[in-house]
């Protein structure tokens, strides 16, 4: 059977703080998105499905059975939301460090996002399956990609690795032999590519753009300038893409505080009112003020949010209560807000900053506000007015002409943008995302020839072939933070030196990897130094190659040899291609084969939960 004779399926995922978005392509027709979920009526449409879980007996640990997923949660009883953040193990050290006996254990982040990704997975499947829209009756035999995002905050290949491992248990590449599951590009890319081909706007060629991705748990931004037609647009990366732990799940924080203070301020007869503040945050009257808020330009409309331990008949205006409803002042939501909108406004102008000294003759001419916080109207009325206008003294030198719109779909546009770019390759032979600034710098461990003038003495190793003098752990940086990479670009280091001794009876090569988020004037030279962090090492066997493939030499001998003892030199190369989620592929090369002991790309090794 022919890979495509059961059809072709691209779908994108995008795993949100808060909601979960799925798109797909069947046999490159028009995205699509799924709308009917479990727990919910058929014919009612929702875009996205809750990032919830609950488990039997109330288990916030992640250690009994899995009773709910998604809509079926309920939310008035123990469950767990906003596991997004702690894939990051930074976040989840910070989280234990400032309340030790609260944060999850890693086994429990592990066990939410395998369960999740199951139940999302077998809920795909159904969909697709008795879909009228894809009529795929074979989805083991159809060729399957499923495309997955990650946050531009994360930027560690580890990280990635581990989010690709649970991806994989959950079932993802399990489904049939043509079935794969890859990160594919991070969110803000994703959400700029469906900004640049599905906007209401027309961009134009040469035009700037700055995306802002602003989401549950975190903001993105990245500078891109368009290429190609209006039909076809394309973009590269203007810098390297910005993310900041800013979202409306800060907003949701932010509001549990403010409304447990007042609470206990008005002496209501509520046992907990920190728990009660939380279930206001989370409740559909909040939801609805927070996602209008700012719509009809209102600066004194009040606010009222029903308190879930009080009844609805409750009224007591001395308490500021009406009908078991708390009131809130437009002043007092314009506070949750306003902090959120600074930090986004500090990185748009840092990202103007340095677009500024790569181009300072430019202007950018549009920004572009994409996901759930940035579809706010209050957001985007307040960026307007920091950012733009002509008798506005703080207009940043590079923002003169600088219009803020927002995306066309800015809940969607990351999982549509993902399966958009996955198209348009397969259509074109050219993705919309044409090249991209590298997020990290890559490096490899080596040993050079020992110069005193210039090496530590302590980094001094003698080769036991040679018998030369080296100086061991420096580092050469393959590619800098911020170079500009295309989706298939792969770096090759040629004449990678190994010495034997004849009928050495291995070949055994380990080529430690090492990454850095430091700038290029600040990297370090060798591993000793701080800045570097060694993330996998590729071990290739080159037992099997003849010594008649090898390049003959000599060491030193006396002064009565011609010759002192015979020795061979291997010259392998390292080819590296580096993934959108900092995740990366090593192969190493020996006249033209293959030699790193795994078959498929080497990932960065122990991934621990």
């Amino acid at each position: 059977m022919e890979q495509n004779e059961c059809g072709h399926l691209i779908v994108g995922v995008d795993i949100g703080m808060t909601y979960t978005g799925v798109a797909y392509s069947w046999n490159n027709s028009a995205t699509r998105v799924i709308q009917k979920w479990k727990g919910k009526h058929p014919r009612e449409v929702n875009s996205k499905v809750p990032t919830i879980l609950s488990y039997e007996n109330g288990d916030l640990n992640g250690g009994g059975k899995l009773r709910q997923w998604g809509f079926g949660c309920d939310l008035g009883r123990p469950h767990i939301a906003w596991f997004k953040r702690y894939l990051d193990p930074v976040v989840l050290s910070n989280f234990e460090r400032k309340l030790p006996g609260q944060a999850y254990k890693p086994q429990a982040i592990s066990r939410f996002y395998v369960d999740f990704l199951t139940k999302l997975y077998g809920w795909i499947k159904q969909t697709i399956t008795t879909s009228t829209n894809t009529k795929c009756a074979n989805f083991r035999n159809a060729k399957v990609e499923f495309l997955f995002s990650l946050p531009s905050t994360i930027n560690s290949p580890q990280t990635a690795e581990k989010f690709r491992k649970y991806i994989h248990q959950a079932g993802f590449a399990a489904g049939g032999i043509y079935h794969t599951a890859e990160l594919g590009l991070t969110e803000p890319e994703a959400a700029a590519v469906d900004a640049v081909t599905n906007s209401d706007k027309s961009f134009e060629a040469g035009e700037i753009l700055i995306v802002v991705d602003a989401g549950g748990g975190t903001t993105d931004v990245c500078v891109l300038e368009l290429e190609g037609n209006i039909s076809q647009p394309r973009f590269r990366e203007l810098l390297h893409v910005r993310g900041i732990d800013v979202g409306s799940t800060n907003i949701d924080e932010a509001f549990s505080v403010l409304a447990s203070r007042k609470i206990r301020s008005s002496g209501l007869n509520i046992k907990d009112p920190e728990n009660c503040g939380w279930k206001m945050a989370l409740g559909q009257d909040f939801d609805y003020e927070k996602c209008s808020f700012g719509e009809d330009g209102d600066q004194t409309h009040p606010v009222w949010i029903g308190v879930p331990d009080l009844s609805e008949g409750y009224t007591n205006a001395g308490q500021g209560i009406t009908n078991g409803k708390m009131l809130f002042t437009h002043d007092e939501l314009k506070g949750l807000f306003d902090p959120q909108i600074k930090k986004i406004e500090k990185t748009v102008r840092e990202q103007l900053d340095e677009f500024g000294r790569l181009r300072p003759m430019e202007q950018v001419d549009h920004l572009v506000l994409c996901g759930g916080l940035g579809s706010s109207p209050y957001v985007r009325r307040e960026l307007e007015t920091c950012l733009t206008g002509n008798s506005n003294p703080n207009v940043h030198p590079r923002a003169q002409v600088l219009t803020v719109t927002v995306s066309h779909d800015p809940q969607l546009a990351v999982m549509k943008g993902l399966v958009i770019d996955r198209l348009r390759k397969i259509q074109t032979g050219k993705p919309v995302l044409a090249s991209r600034r590298s997020r990290l710098s890559y490096g490899v461990l080596c040993k050079v020839p020992f110069d005193p003038k210039v090496h530590n003495v302590e980094d001094k190793v003698k080769d036991e072939v040679d018998q030369k003098d080296y100086a061991n752990g420096i580092i050469k940086w393959i590619v800098k933070k911020g170079a500009l990479l295309t989706p298939d670009d792969t770096i090759l280091l040629r004449d990678w030196k190994q010495r034997y001794l004849p009928n050495a009876p291995s070949r055994i090569v380990e080529d430690p990897i090492v990454i850095s988020d430091l700038d290029e004037h600040l990297l370090p030279k060798t591993i000793r130094e701080d800045g570097a962090e060694l993330v996998c090492t590729v071990e290739s066997d080159f037992t099997e190659v003849p010594d008649s493939e090898l390049k003959r030499a000599h060491k030193s001998g006396p002064w009565y040899k011609r010759h002192g003892e015979l020795y061979y030199i291997l010259e392998n190369h390292i080819k590296v291609l580096i993934g959108p989620a900092t995740d990366i592929e090593v192969h190493s090369l020996f006249n033209g084969r293959r030699y790193e002991r795994e078959t498929h790309p080497v990932r960065p090794g122990n991934v621990e939960d």
